[in-house]
């Protein structure tokens, strides 16, 4: 990678997470819901994790509960459309070891052709989820990692597969 590639790839990633530090000092304003009682939620949620391979990250959040609950409908979905075929999930449990050209998870899936493996990744893109980095390889960003990973467990948990 080139200095200038270097550069560009970290002025990308500095874009990145001071967009999301805005968003999680302003989340926005979420839906009216009913001061206590019914309709509301009291109480707090957290996620994090800390990782130190292939890099050292750490990550952590607490949302309100009912500000978890209003998160926008449409977004919230989009994101968990954009995961939900095992095509995708395999892409993912790939990335989150480093990056991998397209060549490299089409071989990886078993497809004889780009054409599918494109259509997987297209939704992965387009929620933010697999970016391309300087290279042209696909990646999950830094500060995806750790929300995909919690995301996986999340779902593992639903689907019973953590034994609770």
């Amino acid at each position: 990678m080139t200095e200038a590639q270097e550069l560009a790839d970290l002025r990308r990633r500095v874009t990145d997470l001071e967009s999301r530090v805005r968003k999680l000092e302003d989340p926005g304003t979420p839906e009216p819901s009913t001061p206590g009682g019914e309709g509301a939620i009291t109480g707090s949620i957290r996620y994090g994790g800390e990782l130190t391979a292939p890099d050292s990250l750490r990550w952590t959040i607490t949302l309100d509960a009912d500000t978890a609950r209003l998160l926008p409908r449409q977004k919230v979905a989009e994101t968990l459309t954009a995961v939900s075929s095992p095509a995708r999930m395999h892409i993912l449990q790939e990335l989150l070891t480093g990056p991998a050209t397209s060549k490299e998870l089409q071989e990886l899936l078993g497809y004889s052709s780009p054409g599918p493996l494109y259509h997987h990744l297209k939704p992965l893109h387009a929620a933010g989820i697999v970016e391309r980095d300087a290279d042209g390889r696909n990646r999950i960003p830094a500060p995806r990692v750790v929300p995909v990973l919690v995301m996986m467990a999340v779902a593992g948990d639903i689907a019973g597969e953590l034994g609770g």
